[in-house]
């Protein structure tokens, strides 16, 4: 709808510049918020992506080390406590509560001490131990010997999850990962 003036000029109505102000407006909060949606989503990907790197270099040294170790000392739900290949002491110690790291000690026989964050943002680990031999109608191992376990246990059973906050706020966290390594002793 148009004003014809006497000119012969033609002008908008108040009404034709409202509703062509209310159909930007909503073209621009749709392009806004797919806008939002994408910045979000890469944020997303991109912490899975961080999470999944970090996950699978821990499980490649934790796999690695314990397959080649001589014997399991000591372990808890949250400690792990072998002797490696080359002799050393290593001891996997999981902090949780605040701190949520999984780390990694290694005491050399000469006495000289190193550790290293294996994991971040970790929130939950377990270890469990158990021999080569299977519970009957199951994929469970049989616990090692109470006296003995240092020389019946064949079988470290690990899983933990990790998870990082967004910057929105959101939880954004990976799978649990689980493994069953079996050691291979002499």
């Amino acid at each position: 709808m148009c004003i014809r003036t006497r000119s012969g000029h033609r002008g908008w109505t108040l009404i034709e510049m409202m509703v062509a102000i209310g159909v930007f407006s909503i073209g621009a909060a749709a392009l806004m918020s797919l806008f939002l949606y994408s910045i979000r989503s890469m944020a997303a990907l991109s912490n899975y992506t961080a999470l999944d790197r970090m996950n699978q270099q821990a499980m490649d040294l934790l796999t690695r080390e314990i397959r080649q170790s001589k014997m399991v000392v000591d372990y808890t739900t949250n400690l792990l406590q072998i002797v490696n290949g080359d002799g050393d002491t290593v001891y996997y110690y999981f902090v949780g509560s605040g701190v949520d790291r999984l780390y990694r000690l290694v005491q050399k026989p000469s006495g000289i001490w190193s550790f290293d964050v294996l994991l971040e943002d970790c929130q939950l680990i377990d270890f469990h131990v158990g021999q080569r031999n299977l519970h009957s109608n199951s994929w469970n191992y049989f616990p090692p010997t109470k006296g003995e376990f240092q020389t019946t246990a064949k079988v470290i059973d690990l899983s933990w999850k990790t998870s990082r906050r967004l910057p929105n706020g959101l939880v954004n966290s990976e799978d649990v990962q689980t493994a069953k390594i079996v050691i291979r002793k002499k």
